[in-house]
């Protein structure tokens, strides 16, 4: 509303002033200010590029002693320097060229004042109404364009999907003025002005709206059915070049300290010490070789894993009991492998999952495991059937042993246990000393041993 209001104003004044003046005048001021725009613009690109890089070294130095990282992790994370030299140029270059283009204005209106004083010529009332109308416009574009250039990627990211969350249904409340620029080249002039010699891969406007609409997907991400959050999330990686890398080294130099059980910016991970530990220093050990291409692939499976996760309570109780009562569940377990065998990096998850599995359940039965009942075996050479095969065994194996220890077992179920086991030689992960294993097992339920 005080925008509009400004610009009412300025408005008024200017037809009121053009309308008084000579039409020569008039037409001498609009070109001085599509001029003043141009050197306010072409002089901070100068500038910028020119002496930029010495005066963001001296802010980046300040930054750096305030911010809580050690000097390894700065050194680990190359694109946080480059995240903040580039964020520190594109604030630089804004206020240069507001104060350049006040500057110049005031500068070029005196001298046409001056020029202009003794002009007595005749006017023609409808052209230096236009005139007027022309010369607001340029001066308020002027003003305005990297405002309704960042507004308009706001409001693109509010309409990147049809979000759910009430807070993310509504543009942004702009000025009418601005929203009139929003759908002219004010994006990019925006680019343009905050372009860098030493940064020519970063486009302005892509990092913000990546930026932007990542943090509107997150924070609208439900229970499930978030299939078009996790490919837009997906999609904003792809479209940015300093995002996507400054996101992919946080959680590489992040993944790489907490697997060696050592801080990273002052936060630590909480590794369980029960068998759920193999899980996460496997997870660690994926992310912590990860490059930007990895980030991009991988973080679909990363949010698709946590909503099958999250839909059976597992991102609230963590406890092995409760992932092993999961893992019992042939649906869950499909579902979950399926999934992390989608995927290149984190199919190598599998094994491991069935070995904590096997290991989780074995423990319950008093059994010390000593043998490995997971074969090496390269995942790349099977097929999603496989998987849901080795799904189905693996529930299998969890189920019959979890029924040997709550159950009363008979020779009868003995003969029923083995046709049942069968399937085990069907599996390429599970190997057949889990068959022996659990037909021991039985044996000695039935002895009482």
């Amino acid at each position: 509303m005080i925008i509009t209001l400004i610009f009412i104003i300025l408005l008024i004044i200017t037809l009121i002033n053009y309308y008084k003046k000579s039409t020569k005048t008039n037409t001498t001021a609009l070109i001085t200010n599509i001029i003043t725009f141009l050197e306010a613009f072409i002089i901070t690109k100068l500038i910028t590029n020119i002496f930029g890089n010495n005066i963001v070294n001296k802010i980046t130095s300040l930054l750096k002693s305030t911010l809580k990282i050690s000097k390894e992790e700065y050194k680990n994370i190359t694109f946080l320097d480059d995240s903040i030299k580039f964020i520190t140029l594109v604030l630089m270059s804004l206020i240069i060229y507001y104060i350049l283009y006040l500057i110049t204005y005031i500068i070029n209106h005196i001298i046409i004042t001056i020029k202009n004083k003794k002009n007595i010529e005749e006017q023609n009332k409808i052209i230096n109404i236009v005139l007027g109308l022309l010369s607001f416009i340029t001066i308020s574009f002027s003003i305005l364009f990297p405002i309704s250039g960042i507004s308009k990627i706001y409001n693109t990211s509010l309409n990147e999907i049809n979000y759910s969350s009430p807070k993310l249904t509504n543009k942004i409340t702009s000025s009418p003025i601005i929203k009139a620029y929003e759908n002219t080249i004010s994006i990019k002039l925006f680019d343009k002005l905050t372009e860098y010699n030493d940064f020519k891969k970063i486009k302005t406007s892509r990092e913000l709206q990546g930026l932007t609409t990542i943090i509107y997907v997150i924070n609208d991400i439900q229970t499930e059915n978030n299939k078009k959050h996790f490919e837009k999330i997906k999609e904003e990686l792809e479209n940015t070049y300093l995002l996507s890398n400054l996101i992919t080294e946080i959680s590489k130099n992040a993944a790489t300290n907490w697997k060696n059980n050592k801080p990273f910016l002052g936060e630590t991970l909480k590794i369980p010490t029960d068998n759920r530990k193999m899980i996460y220093i496997k997870s660690l050990e994926i992310i912590s070789n990860w490059k930007r291409e990895n980030l991009i692939n991988d973080i679909s499976t990363v949010f698709e894993v946590y909503e099958i996760l999250e839909k059976n309570d597992l991102t609230k109780k963590h406890t092995s009991k409760y992932l092993l009562q999961n893992l019992k569940n042939e649906k869950f377990t499909t579902e979950l492998f399926l999934s992390l065998f989608k995927n290149n990096d984190f199919r190598e998850l599998l094994p491991t999952i069935m070995n904590f599995g096997l290991t989780e359940i074995l423990e319950q039965v008093n059994i010390t495991v000593e043998d490995t009942y997971i074969n090496t075996v390269d995942l790349n050479n099977l097929t999603e059937e496989d998987i849901k095969k080795e799904a189905k065994v693996f529930t299998l194996v969890i189920n019959e042993i979890y029924n040997i220890k709550t159950n009363n077992f008979t020779y009868e179920d003995l003969n029923k246990l083995e046709t049942n086991l069968k399937n085990i030689k069907e599996s390429k992960i599970i190997n057949d000393l889990i068959y022996n294993l659990i037909l021991k097992l039985a044996q000695n339920k039935i002895l009482n041993l």
